[in-house]
């Protein structure tokens, strides 16, 4: 693969950059920007999404030092295919190994945020290898790395049990991460652990706390599992529902001209 072409600017990022220097006071919606779909896995093609309008996809199966952890060259070279597009609009994240990638994504804020994360894990831990982040450290290597700029945590946990860290301002801009390990395996079968909301309940939760917000972004991780590189057709089917679901949600906090 061409690594100049990687690098340079692709065409549909250039109408995207108005919001990447937007100023308070922020209008409730999203941010501009893109909707990403980024390709760790084979998982979204094999849903169909490569015919679905309105995505930009990402190929990053050619990364090595990516699945769970990811090391420092794996980075550097993320970041460099991320950084044409603002974290504005809406990202899949391939399955929840991946979620780190948010962490990449709020790195392109400009000034102070809170970040709203539900999940069925707190993701805080420390990396077990040096020199790395994980899927699980994120939320942790997020703190350390941003300071100030990253004022607040609101973290929704199974059960719909609510963590808040730091103190949410309606006025600021807010970022949305949603690992769908936190929804019961009757929805959906992902490849962590699961926790037991239904999308009901979960759509209850962000209407509640999306109220008023300017989204800064949202990301969306955690399908399904493979068995020896092989998705069953009806998790597919099931995943990819439940995705669209979410999309069409998220949706209608798109700002209106």
């Amino acid at each position: 693969m061409d690594s100049e072409k990687l690098r340079r600017k692709p065409p549909e990022a250039e109408r995207f950059q108005g919001d990447r220097l937007r100023k308070a006071p922020f209008q409730a919606g999203f941010a501009d920007g893109p909707d990403l779909m980024l390709h760790f896995t084979d998982l979204y093609r094999q849903m169909g999404y490569l015919e679905e309008k309105g995505l930009i996809h990402l190929f990053l199966r050619d990364i090595p030092g990516t699945n769970l952890y990811l090391d420092p060259e794996a980075e550097k070279e993320l970041m460099e295919r991320l950084s044409p597009y603002p974290p504005g609009g809406i990202h899949f994240l391939d399955n929840g190994n991946y979620h780190y990638v948010t962490r990449l994504f709020l790195s392109m804020l400009k000034g102070p945020f809170d970040l709203l994360v539900l999940d069925h894990h707190r993701d805080d831990q420390a990396p077990a290898f040096e020199g790395t982040r994980s899927c699980g450290s994120w939320i942790r290597d997020a703190g350390e790395d941003f300071g100030d700029r990253f004022k607040s945590l609101i973290l929704i946990l199974s059960g719909g049990q609510k963590e808040v860290r730091g103190e949410p301002d309606p006025a600021r801009p807010l970022y949305l991460s949603i690992d769908k390990d936190i929804l019961d395996p009757g929805v959906f079968r992902t490849n962590w652990d699961q926790g037991n909301m239904t999308l009901p309940e979960m759509e209850e939760i962000l209407r509640s706390e999306l109220s008023g917000r300017y989204l800064a972004g949202a990301d969306l991780c955690g399908e399904t599992a493979e068995a020896g590189g092989i998705y069953e057709e009806a998790a597919l089917s099931a995943n990819r529902e439940v995705n669209d679901r979410l999309y069409r949600f998220l949706n209608t906090y798109r700002r209106r001209s």
